[in-house]
């Protein structure tokens, strides 16, 4: 079985963050996952630069893994590959000009002052009932809700309300999409070994879970796409978000823009 329970009974990245430290390498080191499949961890800068940067579409990612984490990010920028990532990547450029990502510091430094009001307002009113002493506030959440709100605003010209609102139903669904469990973990093996309809059709409520979040995420954007449209052509005129930008290049299916969405949604 090679490495590969090791590594799953000591959670995700803690193994190869080890081995990085330990293990004389060149940037480059090799082990084996399940069935001793052989497998290359990039643990350099210069080979990360490589994969990432330089050589980055002579580095495919698998099939397997693109198909299955499609339903969840979309078969958008971060999926695509060769000449549909080119084309993808040239249509949304001016999305992520300078000029743009300057006029939304705005709204990161107001969406972080929220989110600094909220925590403390937690902390106060878990002193107030008692339960505060010694407590410990996990960031990681909070931070993801804020970050769902700045992409909301800057990416899609809307408010998700996620800092505000816990149980806010993206920031819900996300958070149970990516606390896969035992489950999710070996239904994430069997992807690799079997085919994705095989694995997508096994009765396991992981799947059923995963499929409801999907519909849920696709339905959300399509609604916010219809939206848009339906906002008079006046009223979107000099607005570079990202959404408005792909449906005024003119490149992109309303399936194409539900992928991009959920890729930024996912990010």
């Amino acid at each position: 079985m090679g490495h590969f329970w090791q590594m799953m009974e000591a959670g995700p990245g803690n193994v190869l963050r080890s081995w990085a430290n330990s293990v004389p390498n060149h940037g480059l080191i090799r082990y084996l996952d399940f069935f001793n499949l052989e497998r290359v961890a990039i643990v350099g800068p210069a080979a990360l630069a490589d994969v990432l940067v330089h050589k980055c579409y002579d580095f495919e990612k698998p099939p397997q893994l693109r198909k299955g984490i499609s339903r969840i990010l979309g078969m958008g920028l971060f999926l695509a590959e060769g000449e549909v990532h080119k084309r993808q990547r040239r249509n949304l450029m001016p999305a992520f000009a300078y000029r743009h990502v300057k006029n939304l510091y705005p709204i990161f430094w107001d969406k972080s002052r929220e989110l600094v009001a909220e925590i403390l307002a937690y902390t106060d009113s878990s002193r107030n009932d008692g339960s505060g002493e010694g407590m410990c506030i996990e960031v990681n959440e909070w931070a993801s809700r804020a970050t769902l709100d700045i992409i909301g605003q800057g990416g899609f010209g809307q408010s998700f309300g996620a800092i505000q609102d816990p149980d806010n139903a993206l920031s819900r669904t996300y958070r149970n999409i990516f606390v896969p469990g035992r489950t999710g973990q070996i239904l994430g093996v069997l992807g690799f070994l079997m085919p994705q309809w095989l694995v997508r059709r096994l009765p396991f409520l992981r799947n059923d879970k995963m499929k409801h979040s999907s519909d849920l995420i696709r339905s959300f954007c399509r609604s916010s796409i219809n939206s848009k449209r339906q906002k008079p052509k006046v009223e979107l005129e000099g607005e570079l978000d990202i959404l408005t930008v792909a449906m005024d290049s003119g490149e992109f299916s309303d399936e194409d823009l539900v992928d991009q969405m959920m890729t930024f949604l996912a990010a």
